[in-house]
């Protein structure tokens, strides 16, 4: 992953409204971000994520690819986790990143593989 990635991570982090929980994802493919997103205070009823009441940031990124009409099948998706969480993908996340052919999903912290 490189530094332009993290940054992105990192800005997207600081810019995040949401207390506790600070998450955020970006969708590469060849080190090039086709789209990025973190989690905000929303829903929504095509990527939003069921019994919860925001959007969680692998939702919001592949919510931003599909409005921009950029293809993400195959590619990578990075999510930071502020604070050191461990959490994966809830269900609905994971069937987005299914649903949309989404390779590999690599949590922080990353480790080249």
């Amino acid at each position: 992953m490189s530094y332009k990635i993290l940054n992105l991570l990192l800005n997207l982090i600081e810019q995040n409204k949401i207390d506790g929980y600070k998450v955020s994802a970006a969708i590469v493919r060849k080190n090039k971000i086709l789209a990025s997103g973190s989690n905000v205070h929303k829903t929504h009823t095509r990527f939003g994520v069921g019994k919860f009441g925001n959007l969680h940031a692998e939702s919001n990124a592949i919510r931003q690819a599909v409005n921009k009409g950029v293809d993400i099948k195959g590619a990578t998706i990075y999510v930071y986790r502020r604070n050191k969480l461990l959490a994966k993908p809830c269900a609905d996340c994971q069937a987005l990143i299914d649903k949309y052919k989404i390779n590999k999903v690599k949590y922080s912290p990353f480790k080249d593989n």
